[in-house]
């Protein structure tokens, strides 16, 4: 006697070949196994004995629902994912640039100060090249 409730889907009669072979050897079999029309059913097929009674009893049950909240579950998954990884690679980009601030702050002194250094240096060599090329080119200067 089959018990139909308005909200329960009710499966259809399924027979699985080698899920009873396996039961027939195994004395139980579980697996999944999919419709012709594409729905999948976990099935449990067990080995009976006794007289009168079928040799094996195959219960099934639809993955509708779950494999409904499967793929709501990897949409979240995906969603989320998706926004931490964003959010990540935002975060690390400002906190790059800003741990980048003081060594370029760093490398912009260290370019202001050979500048300056190579100023300070070029003046005393100037006047002593100038002098010395005054010195090389009067009458009787060192040749």
């Amino acid at each position: 006697m089959r018990i139909n409730y308005p909200s329960q889907v009710v499966a259809p009669d399924i027979t699985d070949e080698g899920a009873i072979r396996s039961a027939l050897q195994n004395g139980y079999d579980w697996r999944t196994v999919r419709m012709g029309d594409g729905p999948r059913v976990r099935l449990l097929t067990y080995r009976t004995s006794g007289t009168g009674a079928p040799p094996v009893i195959q219960v099934g049950r639809l993955l509708h629902d779950q494999d409904r909240v499967l793929s709501q579950f990897l949409m979240g998954l995906l969603i989320v994912g998706g926004s931490i990884s964003i959010l990540l690679g935002v975060t690390s980009w400002w906190l790059s640039g800003r741990s980048l601030r003081p060594a370029q702050r760093a490398w912009e002194q260290q370019q202001v100060f050979v500048s300056n250094a190579s100023h300070e240096l070029r003046t005393p060599l100037t006047l002593i090249r100038a002098t010395a090329d005054l010195r090389s080119a009067e009458p009787g200067g060192c040749q």
